[in-house]
């Protein structure tokens, strides 16, 4: 067994690659070659018995379908030709009636005035009892509006009979429905159905004539007409069928054949009282089947065939006309679409066969194509090897051709084995050249490194080092670093500390460390294992003087800090400010809509308006005041000096906010003003901004006063004068009193949500008030109200 197994392993050895491959190839090919053919040949029979299958299902569904829809196709025509035949009897009883109403009409207004009433009357109706209109079948009969027979079809002159309660053979009330459809409209159809098969009876078109307080009608009897519509739809399916292969066949049902086998039937046969029982049993099918579904259906029993002469299977398809009692249906012999398929079956077969033949031509002819590639292959992939065996026996001096080589693998591994040795010459000189660069940059490098081994011992330092710690480099080499720049051991980083089991590579700390003066330094150290081998521990130091720099964080966090409360200030503002623009702009909006409307009033349209300007000057005054506090943050806003008496100047001023809270507190808050300034003092300054100033502090006293009082006084103190608004509104708490006068502020967040308002007023007060050489203040206790006061130097 040994020996087998040693020989089969010596075949494997002794054999070339492309001699094992070819045969690998060569059973592979053989095998799969067999598989395809095996299992191609399964599936095309399989294929072909499913398909054979499925085509005789699909040529019986076929036949099916085309005989459904021819039948149903002669169901839509005889329902066309019938919905015909009424529309053109309902055509030619509405001409008739209007033209026989145009011609009474006509009679009236010629002789009314030439003959007395009642002659003119009988002159029209013996015209109308002896009229026959275009189109005409039958006569016209007339009656007056109140019921009354004038002309009764068939009896001539009416003699004035009221004929409310006539019925027709049907039971119905004729005049009744007649006047019912006149109180509604002019003229109409009336339409009359039988109640037993609900077959169309007869229909009426009557008119009004209100100048002779009549109607006119003429109705007509459908079924006079249906057996020649009938009769030309009977002809015309006939034709239709012929020569098609299927039979077409309609039935009463009572059981009278209206068409049997494809052509019209004259003879007496009844299908239920006289018939063979075959034909009987059939026709009691196709009656069961349409009973049941109006849509009819389908089902399959044997029949006599004509052209064969003999008994066949076949398939019909039945519907009803239920107004005419007729089954319509349709044969097709199941014989033919057997035939058919039989047929098909046999080009299935023969199709199996030649896809057979083929599927062997091709794959001998790849086998050919597959075996001449193959042996190409092979030829080169030897060529290609024996290039690599000429240069492993020869190694010194000979380079492989890879030019000369033919597959890319194999190339490529020519061009590895060429550049092998100038590589590793190469490489031999770069190691050099770069640990010279590596001792160049660790001794320039910005930051200060050294090397140390044993935990402790100094190895090498750099120039950095030197500068940082003020030790030369030649001094340290093999020094203790601790001893040197480390006062404290429990700052001391080791081996032990980062760890040689590869959990670790190195440890970043902020540490303090000394000089050789004694300074004192903060360093962001970086300790590296470079190496642990027999013993040698070492380990890269890198500090980066770090104290300027926590230094200069400490003062940026202080300076961050106010520079965020300034940005939230300044938010805060801006999505007020968006609030303060948008609510009057909407307003704005809103109103000049309500104006475009047609409806409102001229009250309406004053108050509106009145809206539209309160919006503008409260928006007005917001930029006003954007503007000035832009005016004096930057320093650019510009006052106009003047003399100005203060008593007659801002008086006006007065009596508009007094106006205003008694218009909109509803006397809750009371408003006062008193001045002990003589009339003749002036002051110069600038009268506007003063105003501006006087304003913004009634705006707000206004604002947070609901109810009490609002006082306003002028004082003369010194050179100066003061002016003082008092209120007994909602007051502000001592730690807000210095918040409200910067930029954007108000005492709480709240009162903004409360009461509105942008922050900038009191800011803006402040700033003018300055500009004009006075001061602004404030006197307040929460819940009581406050005193607001500024002065104004007299010049």
């Amino acid at each position: 067994m040994k020996e087998k197994m040693w020989e089969r392993l010596k075949f494997f050895k002794s054999v070339s690659m492309p001699g094992f491959f070819g045969r690998a190839f060569f059973i592979t090919f053989l095998v799969t070659f067999l598989l395809v053919f095996i299992v191609y040949n399964f599936s095309e029979w399989h294929s072909f018995r499913v398909n054979r299958e499925h085509r005789i299902n699909q040529i019986f569904n076929q036949e099916e379908s085309n005989l459904e829809s021819r039948v149903d196709g002669e169901i839509k025509y005889i329902t066309y030709r019938r919905e015909e035949y009424i529309d053109n009897l309902k055509s030619s009883l509405s001409r008739s009636v209007e033209s026989a109403s145009s011609m009474a009409e006509s009679m009236w207004s010629k002789y009314k005035n030439v003959y007395p009433e009642h002659r003119v009357r009988e002159m029209i109706l013996t015209s109308l009892s002896a009229y026959i209109g275009p189109g005409m079948k039958g006569k016209l009969f007339v009656n007056t509006l109140d019921g009354k027979s004038l002309i009764f079809p068939g009896k001539g002159v009416g003699k004035g009979i009221s004929l409310k309660s006539f019925q027709d053979s049907l039971g119905n009330y004729v005049v009744r429905k007649e006047l019912n459809l006149l109180r509604k409209k002019d003229s109409g159809f009336l339409e009359y159905y039988n109640s037993d098969n609900h077959e169309l009876d007869k229909i009426a078109y009557i008119q009004r004539v209100d100048d002779l307080g009549w109607y006119i009608g003429h109705r007509v009897y459908p079924g006079d007409f249906k057996s020649d519509i009938q009769q030309s739809i009977v002809h015309k399916l006939t034709e239709q069928w012929k020569n098609t292969g299927d039979v077409i066949f309609i039935n009463k049902f009572d059981g009278t054949p209206v068409i049997m086998d494809g052509v019209p039937y004259s003879g007496n046969m009844n299908l239920v009282t006289n018939a063979p029982q075959s034909k009987t049993t059939v026709f009691q099918q196709e009656l069961n089947l349409v009973k049941q579904n109006q849509q009819g259906g389908f089902f399959r029993c044997n029949w006599y065939n004509h052209v064969s002469q003999t008994s066949d299977s076949i398939m019909v398809y039945v519907r009803s006309v239920p107004e005419w009692n007729w089954i319509v249906g349709g044969v097709a012999y199941l014989s033919d679409a057997r035939k058919k398929a039989e047929s098909e079956g046999q080009q299935l077969k023969r199709r199996y066969y030649k896809a057979i033949v083929t599927t062997l031509v091709v794959l001998a002819l790849f086998s050919l194509i597959f075996f001449v590639f193959l042996n190409y292959y092979f030829r080169r992939f030897y060529a290609d090897i024996n290039w690599f065996i000429t240069y492993f026996k020869h190694p010194k001096g000979h380079f492989i051709p890879t030019e000369k080589i033919h597959f890319k693998e194999i190339r490529s591994l020519g061009e590895s084995a060429n550049q092998m040795m100038a590589t590793r010459l190469q490489i031999e000189d770069e190691l050099i050249f770069n640990q010279k660069a590596l001792k160049h940059l660790f001794n320039v490098a910005p930051v200060a490194m050294i090397v140390v081994v044993d935990e402790d011992q100094i190895e090498m330092a750099n120039h950095a080092f030197e500068e940082l710690f003020e030790y030369s480099q030649k001094e340290v080499v093999g020094m203790s670093l601790s001893s040197l720049i480390c006062k404290d051991n429990s700052e001391w980083i080791s081996v032990k500390n980062i760890g040689t089991d590869g959990s670790h590579t190195s440890v970043e700390r902020e540490l303090v460390r000394y000089t050789r003066t004694g300074q004192k330094l903060l360093v962001s150290a970086i300790f590296t294992v470079l190496s642990s081998n027999e013993g040698k521990n070492q380990m890269l130091h890198i500090y980066r003087n770090i104290t300027d720099e926590r230094n200069r964080e400490i003062q940026l966090k202080s300076a961050l800090h106010k520079a965020k409360e300034a940005d939230q200030l300044k938010s805060a503002f801006l999505a007020n400010m968006s609030h303060e623009i948008r609510t009057p702009m909407n307003a704005i909006f809103g109103f000049s809509e309500l104006l475009g409307d047609s409806d409102i009033t001229p009250v309406e349209q004053e108050l509106y308006i009145k809206y539209i300007q309160k919006s503008g000057d409260t928006l007005l005054h917001l930029i006003d005041d954007i503007i000035d506090f832009s005016k004096i943050e930057a320093g650019q806003l510009a006052l106009a000096k003047e003399p100005f008496s203060v008593n007659k100047s801002l008086i006006d001023l007065i009596r508009l906010y007094q106006k205003m809270v008694a218009e909109e507190r509803d006397g809750k808050v009371e408003m006062s003003f008193q001045s002990n300034l003589p009339d003749a003092l002036k002051i110069t300054s600038d009268v506007v901004r003063v105003r501006q100033i006087l304003s913004n502090l009634l705006s707000n006293a206004f604002k947070f006063t609901s109810e009490g009082h609002i006082a306003v006084k002028y004082l003369l103190e010194g050179n100066f004068v003061v002016f003082r608004v008092e209120d007994s509104g909602i007051g502000i708490e001592k730690k807000n009193q210095q918040l409200i006068f910067e930029r954007f502020r108000q005492a709480e967040p709240a009162y903004n949500r409360s009461f509105g308002g942008a922050g900038l007023g009191l800011s803006i007060c402040k700033g003018l008030v300055e500009l004009l050489g006075g001061e602004l203040g404030v006197e307040s206790e929460f819940g009581k109200g406050s005193v607001f006061y500024f002065t104004i130097p007299l010049d």
